[in-house]
């Protein structure tokens, strides 16, 4: 039977899966209960002790000031039951900086020593053995205090050995971890069942413990989330939220690893890192509130209120760490970490209370993330304060730690409910922002081309002026003196003055034909039609041609550029020019009209008709019509029909 137990031992702690069932299949055997019955004597014998042993009815308690050497005698020490001593098995604050005395007896009746461990409860940064002598003075016992490498997982537990066939009392001094969670639950243990014992009590946490890791899963999840957002935006909020995330993260994995475990750093870990962690968390949420409501600027009654807490976060951190290290004072510290979480609640309370009575959606989604968390927060302390526990339900569900746990995932649901909402409302604003600022820019872009357009039209009509007055003048003189030069050379006229006065003409019309089309004040469709109508009949003023022209009744109000018009009225004086020239007709009907928004001017002659195979006669006449209509987005097309029909047309 003491092989199998070896066995079973040796099991459990190598090998993670057998040391989850095999410890089981051991206790069943055993018939492990709360603990070994042991006879009812005044000494504990142990060679009844099995398994594990509470020895809470058999041993008596007494408290010390602390001091680094224990009591040297029991003698006139007032040792009394567990029943005038604790209430519950949780050790009270006033007792955490004082020295722990328990004393009970021992006998083994074999005839060879036994080895058995004690065990006290959690958690005991020193537990020290003493061996009390017959005139009742305290023997240190130095071996019990050594934990070598490979029995680390010892830490909490103390070896006793009893000489064969005596009984000797010993004392035990405790002292305590700084923490509110000790308990004082004494027990013997055999010393083949310590690893299963350890096993056993790491496994209590259950379900909890899978939940534990799956919740601290999520939350780092979220501090990738949120890092990931203000590397991408630089927004201070989501570093205060990833932060945040990252401490409780940090806290519930700790809680969960170090769960029901005697170790050195979780009594560091649960006397002082664990109210740093979650203080300094929920600084940080305070901070991301501040920012993520932008408070200061919306909200300032609620802005001074979490500023505040802050501040006083800060101070209770900075005391909690002062008497932690510098005091020997648990009661104090007790206070403060209460007095810390009773404000906290009070701020808590008050932000929900605000952010019901704003009516922002944003803040909505906080709240409610709030009030569950506090809700289940105040639970699980419930849990703790009257032992709550539900029959007939999962063990997870008789956990506190699972309800606060439980209570942080949905507060970190509503958050990212929140976060969505908040940026599909910046997308939307953003948006606007950008559509704003695009017709912004094409506004002033439209402003700049129309300082442009201005700037040219003036130009325009300066350069026009400056050529009527100027360039118009000199040439109407030069045609004039050619006029009176060959008035007095009639009789023996000159072919050069012929030329000059042909060519003063000419040059004045086709400058006449430039100022027109450059002066702004042209730019109509009504004026055009108006000019290419003068100019055909002036044209055909002098020769035998009958010429006739129709225009539409009305003309809509159509703006059209110099250069249209500049282009549509050579080509149409080129086609004049052309019928002038080869067409040898009669007559010449031209008809302007606007059909669709598309100008047409179609002229039609009836002479011998254009010869489509020697269009070479013409030379680059016709070539620069087509060229002129293809500039300004129009057509040029000419037919043999009764004659010859230009048809030009432009879309307006």
């Amino acid at each position: 039977m003491e092989y199998l137990i070896r066995i079973f031992s040796y099991c459990s702690l190598r090998v993670p899966l057998t040391g989850l069932l095999l410890p089981a299949v051991f206790v069943f055997f055993m018939q492990q209960g709360r603990a070994q019955a042991i006879e009812k004597t005044d000494t504990i014998s142990v060679q009844n002790i099995r398994t594990a042993s509470y020895i809470e009815d058999y041993t008596a308690f007494y408290t010390h000031p602390r001091q680094e050497e224990p009591i040297p005698s029991i003698q006139n020490i007032p040792f009394v039951p567990r029943k005038n001593f604790l209430k519950n098995t949780v050790l009270p604050p006033k007792y955490v900086d004082r020295d722990v005395y328990l004393k009970f007896t021992l006998r083994n009746h074999a005839d060879t020593s036994e080895r058995v461990y004690f065990f006290p409860s959690l958690y005991y940064k020193k537990i020290e053995v003493l061996q009390a002598g017959s005139n009742g003075n305290l023997i240190p016992i130095p071996d019990t205090a050594s934990r070598r490498a490979p029995d680390s997982h010892r830490e909490g537990f103390r070896r006793i050995t009893i000489p064969a066939d005596t009984a000797i009392t010993y004392v035990v001094r405790l002292q305590a971890v700084r923490t509110s969670i000790n308990t004082l639950d004494p027990k013997l243990v055999a010393s083949h069942y310590v690893p299963v014992l350890i096993t056993l009590s790491r496994q209590q946490g259950g379900d909890l413990n899978m939940f534990g890791y799956l919740f601290s899963g999520l939350l780092l999840l979220m501090v990738l989330y949120s890092l990931t957002n203000y590397v991408q935006t630089f927004n201070p909020e989501f570093l205060s939220y990833a932060i945040y995330t990252f401490c409780m993260g940090l806290l519930m994995f700790l809680k969960t690893y170090f769960y029901n475990f005697s170790h050195p750093f979780n009594y560091f870990f649960e006397g002082y890192l664990d109210f740093i962690i979650q203080g300094c968390g929920i600084l940080f949420y305070l901070m991301f509130l501040n920012q993520f409501l932008q408070s200061k600027e919306k909200y300032p009654l609620m802005y001074r209120v979490l500023t505040t807490a802050q501040a006083v976060i800060l101070v209770s951190l900075f005391l909690f760490s002062y008497a932690h290290f510098r005091m020997d004072n648990y009661e104090m510290e007790f206070n403060i970490e209460n007095g810390i979480k009773y404000i906290l609640l009070g701020v808590g309370v008050f932000f929900i209370l605000y952010g019901l009575r704003v009516k922002d959606k944003l803040m909505r989604y906080l709240v409610w993330g709030n009030i569950v968390l506090i809700v289940f927060a105040a639970f699980s302390l419930l849990m703790i304060i009257f032992r709550i526990n539900f029959k007939g339900v999962p063990k997870v569900f008789n956990q506190s730690l699972f309800y606060y746990e439980l209570g942080l995932v949905i507060e970190l649901i509503c958050f990212l409910a929140g976060l969505s909402y908040k940026n599909r409302k910046e997308l939307i604003q953003r948006t606007r922002e950008r559509e704003k600022l695009r017709l912004e820019n094409e506004r002033k872009e439209l402003e700049k081309q129309m300082a442009v357009y201005v700037a040219q039209q003036e130009e325009r009509n300066r350069i026009s002026t400056d050529m009527h007055d100027e360039l118009g003048s000199g040439m109407t003189a030069i045609r004039l003196l050619s006029e009176l030069a060959k008035n007095k050379l009639r009789e023996n006229p000159l072919p050069e003055v012929e030329k000059i006065s042909a060519s003063a003409n000419e040059l004045l019309n086709k400058m006449n034909a430039i100022i027109w089309s450059m002066n702004s004040s042209h730019d109509t469709l009504e004026n055009l039609v108006a000019y290419i109508r003068s100019y055909s009949l002036e044209y055909f003023e002098g020769s035998e041609i009958d010429c006739h022209i129709s225009t539409p009744v009305s003309l809509p109000q159509q703006e059209i550029t110099g250069e249209k018009r500049r282009n549509i009225f050579l080509c149409v004086k080129e086609s004049l020019h052309n019928i002038i020239k080869h067409a040898q007709c009669t007559k010449v009907d031209m008809q302007i009209s606007i059909n669709s928004n598309i100008l047409v001017v179609q002229i039609h002659d009836n002479g011998v008709g254009i010869d489509m195979d020697k269009l070479r006669q013409f030379g680059n006449g016709l070539v620069n019509m087509k060229r002129r209509m293809n500039s300004i987005s129009g057509q040029y097309d000419i037919q043999r029909r009764d004659g010859t029909v230009t048809r030009l047309t432009l879309p307006l």
